[in-house]
């Protein structure tokens, strides 16, 4: 079940509170915190949440799952995350604090669990609820972040203060306690059991969203160290400015391959599988599963075209 809040001419400003209620509103009436699994997931500028996410997790919990969302702004994602990307995190915190304020009131035997969950600038946006790892655990049940921006704030942190010894493209923070990062949802690096709440990041070294930081412009990144992760060529060099510009327009490259660049595919079905799987769920489904949706995805895909 999905529930979503749009906006209006007047402003998200003015309307944000209001959309909020309405979103929660709507999640008692249909019965979404009587489910086993709600997901607060942030969508992107005109509120696009991607349904390879979102369908990972129904089909995964038998269809006994409700995901809410609230449009924020009538601008493409590109544009919103140039020139009002903090809309995106006063969603996000608005959207998630709501949830949470009318969920924690319910008995704890009767609270579905409470995940988060969000694509690009989403995952930029829904991080804004957070302060960090040991806050995530605190209020969540797991988090499925997807392609990250590099503005994203808790990514930067974890990402920054990553364990001596791991790369930047595919970091470990903590020993992987909470917070892991996996490039097809799969693997996840780390010490020991991964403890649950969990948090996965899925990223790509040669995703130029989140690599497209500003301070390239001027000093080399990171990414383009010695030790450079799969899918980046030893022939890309840095140059002043232009690094910046080639990242800005590779955003905009049509026909890239899942599991390259910001295609992630069927990737939030392994993902989820490891994240917040159900107590009965056979790890040997969770393939199958993965194969079902994205024919389900490429029929969608066929019908709009053809329809078009």
């Amino acid at each position: 079940m999905y529930v979503g809040t749009g906006t209006t001419e007047a402003g998200v400003e003015a309307t944000l509170s209001q959309q909020v209620d309405t979103a929660i509103a709507e999640l008692k009436r249909t019965g979404a915190f009587e489910r086993k699994v709600l997901n607060v997931a942030t969508g992107t500028g005109r509120g696009w949440v991607n349904e390879n996410q979102s369908r990972a997790l129904e089909y995964l919990w038998g269809g006994d799952t409700a995901t809410v969302s609230v449009q924020y702004s009538h601008l493409p994602s590109w544009m919103s995350y140039l020139v009002d990307a903090e809309r995106a995190r006063k969603t996000g915190l608005a959207l998630f604090d709501g949830v949470y304020d009318y969920w924690v009131t319910l008995p704890a035997s009767e609270r579905p669990k409470l995940v988060v969950s969000g694509e690009s600038l989403g995952s930029y946006g829904s991080e804004g609820a957070f302060t960090g790892a040991s806050d995530l655990a605190a209020r969540t049940d797991g988090a499925l972040w997807v392609g990250p921006t590099a503005n994203n704030v808790l990514w930067q942190q974890f990402t920054v203060r990553r364990d001596a010894g791991s790369s930047v493209y595919l970091p470990s923070y903590d020993g992987g306690a909470t917070v892991r990062f996996s490039p097809d949802g799969e693997a996840w690096p780390g010490d020991g059991e991964w403890a649950v709440p969990r948090v996965g990041y899925l990223q790509h070294a040669n995703d130029p969203v989140t690599w497209l930081d500003f301070g390239a412009t001027f000093a080399r990144p990171e990414f383009l160290g010695e030790d450079r992760g799969p899918g980046v060529p030893r022939q890309m060099v840095w140059v002043p400015v232009i690094m910046t510009l080639q990242l800005a327009v590779d955003q905009l490259a049509a026909g890239i391959p899942d599991g390259q660049g910001h295609e992630f595919g069927q990737a939030p079905v392994y993902a989820w599988a490891q994240i917040l799987p159900p107590d009965s769920w056979p790890t040997a489904s969770t393939e199958p599963l993965a194969a079902w949706l994205a024919e389900l995805r490429q029929s969608d895909l066929d019908t709009t075209s053809s329809s078009g």
